[in-house]
């Protein structure tokens, strides 16, 4: 039962437990299961619905330019950025670099606890200090 609750970094309750516990052979009732996960204090981690404090459009949403061709024939012609969550047990890191599509090279990145403004505008500082003449420059984000 542990090894089934580690195995899913701690999301399964005692009912997906009991469900896994049954595929593998072992019929334990829900009661049991649940006093064997207080006895050994496991706590499954609830997803909770995310917070959206805004619910309108932000801002113009610009052309695709790109369309999914994402060859270039030199460098700093198309660059390309997204932010990607990070899970680690000591929380959530934010990743945003900076992709020259080009040959793959890391223009810039920054690594932060929250996905803000902050962040990419760090970013894009580190970017535009290396890089000077970028003129022609297509900068896709999702």
């Amino acid at each position: 039962m542990k090894l089934i609750f580690e195995e899913n970094k701690a999301r399964y309750g005692k009912r997906r437990i009991k469900a896994e516990l049954n595929n593998r052979g072992y019929k334990i009732g829900i009661k049991k299961i649940r006093r064997l996960m207080e006895k050994f204090n496991l706590k499954a981690i609830c997803s909770r619905r995310k917070y959206k404090s805004y619910k309108g459009t932000v801002g113009k949403i610009a052309d695709n330019i790109l369309n999914r061709n994402f060859v270039a024939t030199q460098s700093n012609q198309k660059w390309t950025t997204d932010v990607t969550e990070l899970n680690d047990p000591f929380g959530k890191a934010y990743l945003s670099p900076i992709l020259d599509m080009f040959n793959g090279e890391v223009i810039a990145w920054d690594l932060s606890t929250s996905a803000n403004n902050q962040q990419i505008r760090k970013m894009l500082q580190r970017a535009f200090s290396k890089h000077k003449n970028l003129e022609g420059l297509i900068f896709h984000s999702d």
